[in-house]
């Protein structure tokens, strides 16, 4: 088990007890938890994206350095005058 998602959809005591239970695991056994809806939904569209993204072969994350980002690059139209 890799990441625990618990957020609570009622505020009844069977439901805060099983919640603490479930978050105290997940801390005792040091996976990783997600207890707020907002987050859990960026990190599951995320994942989603980088799972399709390496599903049809692209790069998810590359990292360049900045030299990279600011060097000029050859346009086509830059090649097509050369030739």
């Amino acid at each position: 088990l890799d990441l625990v998602i618990n957020v609570p959809d009622s505020m009844d005591s069977q439901a805060l007890s099983d919640g603490f239970e479930m978050r105290r695991a997940a801390i005792d056994s040091g996976t990783s938890l997600i207890v707020d809806i907002k987050t859990a939904i960026l990190v599951i569209t995320s994942l989603k994206r980088k799972y399709s993204r390496e599903q049809a072969g692209k790069e998810f994350f590359s990292l360049q350095s900045w030299q990279e980002y600011c060097e000029p690059r050859d346009t086509v139209q830059d090649k097509v005058g050369r030739d």
